[in-house]
């Protein structure tokens, strides 16, 4: 039974009825905007909506179930009405009210909704198979004609896990092949998938997800499926510890290399197939030849240093900042942030010797981190300065004491920009955290003398639409500048630039940090596999927002780098995950005595 604070008790004359797609029209907005209309379909999902005042409100799904047969129109719209209304899925119904466009959704606002009783049920509506396009002119047409609509994929392949606010990337399986999309953010063959009209879906990058089905809507800049129906979720393999270990022992032996090289000519059996080293969805010779040489870094035996980056995803104290607009935690969610990193740090990373972070607030959040079980009998020191940062997020740094090394000169370096409304601005939000670092090398070897720049760039989260590269680009332009000043203020120490430069590789602010007339290597990319190479995942886009730059003979020494792939594929809820960045590791080799 329908029923609303808009039924009239009066009876009335039938009222003419006008066709949801006549209301659609084939272009960007309806033709009949802000036009009083009564229109009939069939309920196919039911959501909710918050206005600006705050007040949740219902939304209604509503579909043509015939339709006009004509391909550039939809067959379904929104119905928003401003009582309670008491309906179901697939009972039919009528709808009128002023038609407008909210966020490029067409709507009925204000709505009064009453049975159709001269309309037909359907409770089984079969959903319009998504064939999802691959040019941006070509989606916009293509979503555009099917907006509204109950629409699906019969078998959907997760590229980005469920995110906090419970959305998940995914693209058609049998179109798309089992591979990653790398450094393809907002690429029209990706479909958000919510989970807002039915139960919450947990999924990893990988999982296959069959049976999507619900109505498709606008949300975050990009077309997504309001999940309605329940679905059937196939967990895909997890990603290796190293790529082109096949048999999971972190190392690559013959045997790794002899399977590889029978699989050269066959498919990847997922995104996370450690043969396919180079990421393009195959296996080839070029595989081989890049796990033949990995494994010959791997069997070194000269005895390494390593170096982590751990970006700690608003690593807060208990305390209330009233100069910041700090996160507060309360004790149990700091207790538990505290336990997981500690898991990480000296369980999954192996107590590395020296860990550089971003997003710390201060020394009270890593004094509870180095002391906490598992990391205490590790020894950890750690540095942290503030910095001008809004939400209070700093860099920081751990190092292994007990393992001969020492800190020194910790400071931090801070330029000026002209680019905000103030000139001459700070140039860095998070300044980054400069410190020498002196490690004793093991006998026949020298002591290793470093200089460590932890960097957190500014984000690439564009508020009103605002560029923040160019940003980047002058924070990229300072930290060759300051390279190129601590090398020759003293050329015996090597410099290691590490952290979340908010950048994927192929773009300027990476790409000029190991240009010409730098004294920089980019190591992530010499030395890291392309299927592996990825440190975050969003929207369907897996991207190296992570790196590790060293001066070259510091370069030339590394014996392995690689992404430890625990976080960014996994979903936010339901893991226990510290992070949602994965974790670069470089181990260097200490230079031999006799090395000048």
């Amino acid at each position: 039974m329908i029923s609303s604070t808009h039924v009239s008790t009066r009876a009335t004359a039938a009222p003419e009825l006008t066709p949801i797609p006549k209301i659609q029209g084939s272009g960007t907005a309806s033709p009949l905007l802000d036009k009083p209309v009564t229109t009939s379909g069939v309920v196919i999902g039911i959501g909710s909506y918050t206005d600006k005042q705050g007040t949740i409100h219902q939304e209604f799904y509503v579909q043509d179930p015939k339709g006009d047969g004509n391909a550039k129109t939809s067959d379904a719209l929104v119905a928003r009405p401003a009582g309670s209304v008491d309906a179901k899925v697939g009972q039919a119904i009528l709808v009128s009210g002023t038609v407008s466009e909210y966020h490029d959704i067409t709507a009925i606002d204000g709505a009064t909704i009453t049975a159709d009783p001269t309309g037909v049920a359907d409770a089984k509506l079969a959903p319009a198979l998504l064939k999802l396009p691959t040019t941006e002119a070509a989606a916009a047409r293509y979503y555009e004609a099917h907006e509204s609509m109950l629409t699906g994929i019969a078998d959907a392949l997760v590229l980005s896990p469920t995110q906090s606010y419970g959305t998940f990337t995914a693209v058609d399986a049998a179109t798309h092949g089992p591979h990653k999309d790398f450094d393809k953010h907002g690429q029209t063959s990706h479909v958000q998938v919510a989970t807002g009209l039915g139960e919450r879906v947990e999924v990893a990058t990988g999982d296959l997800v069959s049976g999507v089905v619900g109505p498709l809507d606008q949300g975050q800049d990009a077309y997504q499926i309001l999940l309605r129906d329940k679905v059937q979720v196939t967990e895909g393999p997890k990603p290796s510890a190293v790529w082109g270990d096949l048999d999971g022992d972190r190392t690559i032996d013959d045997g790794d290399l002899a399977a590889i090289k029978a699989r050269q000519g066959s498919a990847a059996v997922g995104p996370h197939d450690a043969a396919d080293l180079d990421g393009n969805g195959k296996v080839t010779a070029a595989d081989t030849k890049l796990a033949t040489a990995r494994a010959a870094r791997m069997a070194s035996t000269a005895p390494t240093f390593n170096v982590v980056n751990v970006n700690a995803e608003n690593f807060f104290d208990t305390v209330d900042d009233k100069h910041k607009r700090d996160t507060v935690s309360s004790p149990a969610e700091l207790q538990a942030k505290v336990a997981s990193l500690a898991k990480l740090i000296s369980g999954e990373l192996g107590g590395p010797s020296i860990v550089a972070m971003e997003e710390v607030e201060n020394a009270t959040v890593l004094e509870a981190l180095v002391d906490a079980p598992g990391m205490k009998s590790l020894g950890y020191k750690f540095e942290v300065l503030p910095g001008p940062d809004l939400r209070g997020i700093n860099t920081a740094l751990l190092y292994r004491a007990e393992q001969g090394i020492t800190v020194s000169n910790v400071r931090q370096l801070q330029g000026t920009s002209d680019l905000g409304k103030t000139k001459g601005a700070v140039l860095f939000a998070r300044p980054p955290l400069t410190i020498d670092v002196d490690i004793k090398g093991p006998k026949g070897t020298r002591d290793e003398q470093l200089t460590v720049l932890v960097n957190h760039f500014m984000s690439a989260y564009s508020p009103g639409g605002t560029p923040t590269e160019p940003w980047r680009i002058e924070q990229s332009k300072f930290i060759v500048d300051a390279a190129n000043d601590l090398q020759k203020a003293a050329p015996e120490r090597n410099v290691l630039v590490i952290g979340d430069l908010n950048a994927n590789e192929t773009s300027k602010p990476i790409t000029m940090l190991s240009a010409s007339g730098s004294p920089l290597e980019n190591v992530t990319e010499r030395y890291v596999p392309k299927g592996e190479r990825y440190s975050y995942t969003y929207m369907g886009s897996a991207e190296q927002l992570d790196h590790v730059f060293l001066t070259k003979q510091a370069a030339d020494r590394v014996q392995f780098a690689g992404v430890h792939h625990v976080h960014a594929d996994q979903p936010a809820q339901g893991s226990a995950r510290p992070t949602d960045h994965d974790i670069v590791e470089t181990r260097i080799e200490f230079a031999p005595a006799s090395a000048k």
